[in-house]
């Protein structure tokens, strides 16, 4: 049998296996989060441990290895098939009880993250309202209750995360890895040194516009409680972890929203682009209730765009109108996978690229031509206030690759050296790069809060990636277009699917860009469009 014969052969019986226990093992996640129910905690573990089993066989993986550098397959997509099998493989070959503890540790977080409830002032509270207390009290001692609170996961999370650290190194090393990090950044295809580069240059490049950023910012909290700039400590800003922007008084974009319904606007705005998002809105679990999973996510359940749904808590608000826009995002990218690609290479070309498609629709929430002519918004309101929108959405560019680097250099820490000093470690780089000083004598795991920690590991770099190449793809788009105003044009839709979405995992993040927009990803765009822009 030829290598392609056998390649053939080997990839038709592994998806027989793999796409039904794929599709069961989302199907539990997704009923994980949506009740919390520990039965699905349980099925979830069971079915996770099953695909982790199929994906350490040994036999296979030395097959793959085979027919990998053997050179007897030529046809370019049973290439790039054959490389994503190996990159599937990999990670799991190591001893199966090890991998049975991790699935068992990181079910078990996503149980905690779904169920827990920190307690303000004896009664238990959501995010949502620990994120309205952020944004509106002016209470001064409520806040920093509230930050406190937001903060009271980190304790039940960190020795959890702790052994997930050392077995995930485990796994890294005996596969010949120098730890976790590197093993899973070359898991992404994405090269470490580029990715360091590409923070350390958007840190020279957006060092001064930051700091005027702070001073602005510091100087109008300062003002609102009465403090000095200097005593501006993390209850004081809108947001747990500073990854948002602090509105204006002046600015308000929430207001617009109030009395909006958000699923229905997000449903009209879609289809304004031509993309049909009213089955993903059927299928979806859009509304806070008690027990379930208090964050955002978009999953493909069947690789296929039949069953693709999106899982938010929504409010009358622009964090959560942006939200929306965002897990749509990945939607419409999931829904529009070519249906003649094999099944191996039906999802996003990378993590990123489907990243930056709902960061480019989220960024629209923000938008005053968006407010105007898709939310309904009254122009002369809008209008009113275009220059703050436009100063608060820099702002929020400003800071979010600044809560990137915290997380990138915090991820790659813990698993250089899982006996450091966390607590302290996460600090320096908090005040390092988002210039927020700690609180004095806070000696707490906070950094064991945030969910990507346990969940979702050497990730969050894939958001700044995506920023940046959601840009490129803004740039391309108003080019391809003649208009800026791309988000009314049905044509939208078509494009992007063109020469990106169908086209799925055929060709690796990169490649794929430069086939959609010519360029390879280059943070000149994302410069051009926040950094250098007058504010």
């Amino acid at each position: 049998m030829s290598a392609g014969g056998e390649l053939q052969d080997f990839v038709s019986r592994h998806v027989e296996k793999r796409a039904p226990l794929e599709r069961q093992a989302r199907e539990a996640s997704w009923k994980l989060a949506t009740t919390g129910d520990s039965r699905w905690e349980a099925e979830s573990q069971r079915l996770e441990t099953e695909l982790k089993r199929l994906l350490s066989d040994r036999d296979a993986y030395a097959r793959i290895q085979r027919l990998r550098d053997g050179g007897g397959v030529t046809d370019p997509l049973e290439r790039r098939a054959l490389e994503l099998l190996h990159l599937d493989h990999l990670p799991n070959q190591t001893d199966p009880a090890l991998l049975q503890r991790m699935v068992e540790l990181e079910v078990k977080a996503e149980g905690i993250f779904a169920n827990f409830r920190p307690q303000l002032d004896g009664r238990p509270v959501s995010e949502n309202e620990l994120r309205r207390l952020l944004r509106e009290s002016r209470d001064e001692a409520e806040r920093r209750r509230a930050w406190e609170a937001s903060k009271e996961l980190g304790p039940a999370m960190a020795p959890l995360v702790m052994e997930l650290v050392e077995l995930r190194n485990r796994a890294a090393r005996d596969l010949g890895y120098r730890d976790h990090y590197a093993m899973a950044l070359a898991g992404q295809e994405i090269d470490e040194t580029f990715l360091f580069r590409t923070l350390d240059d958007l840190e020279r490049l957006t060092e001064e516009p930051h700091q005027e950023l702070i001073d602005d910012v510091f100087g109008r909290l300062a003002a609102r409680f009465g403090i000095s700039p200097r005593d501006v400590r993390p209850w004081h800003l809108t947001d747990p972890f500073f990854q948002e922007a602090v509105p204006s008084d002046d600015v308000n974009a929430g207001r617009f929203y109030r009395d909006a319904d958000l699923v229905e606007l997000s449903r009209t705005a879609m289809a304004a682009m031509g993309f049909d998002v009213a089955a993903v809105l059927e299928r979806s679990d859009l509304h806070p209730r008690e027990g379930k999973n208090q964050h955002a996510f978009c999953t493909h359940v069947d690789r296929a765009g039949d069953d693709v749904r999106v899982l938010c808590n929504v409010a009358p608000d622009e964090y959560w109108m942006d939200t929306m826009l965002h897990e749509l995002g990945h939607a419409v990218y999931d829904l529009e996978l070519g249906r003649d690609l094999p099944w191996l290479l039906r999802e996003a070309a990378h993590t990123l690229s489907t990243e930056a498609i709902a960061l480019l629709f989220g960024r629209l929430a923000m938008s005053p031509d968006w407010m105007i002519r898709r939310a309904g918004a009254p122009a002369a309101e809008v209008d009113a206030i275009r220059e703050g929108l436009a100063r608060e959405q820099r702002s929020r560019q400003l800071l979010f690759p600044r809560w990137v680097m915290v997380m990138a250099h915090f991820e790659r820490a813990i698993y250089a050296d899982p006996s450091a000093d966390l607590g302290s470690l996460w600090w320096d780089l908090v005040e390092r790069y988002q210039k927020v000083p700690r609180p004095e004598g806070r000696d707490a795991p906070d950094w064991a809060c945030k969910v990507h920690v346990a969940l979702a590991p050497v990730y969050y770099h894939n958001y700044l990636l995506g920023d940046l190449m959601a840009s490129q793809l803004d740039r391309f788009l108003t080019r391809e277009l003649g208009t800026p105003h791309w988000f009314e044009r049905s044509e939208t839709a078509a494009v992007l699917t063109d020469k990106l979405f169908r086209h799925g995992a055929r060709r690796p993040w990169n490649e794929a860009l430069v086939h959609a927009t010519g360029e390879e990803l280059d943070p000149s765009a994302y410069v051009a469009q926040y950094v250098t822009t007058a504010s």
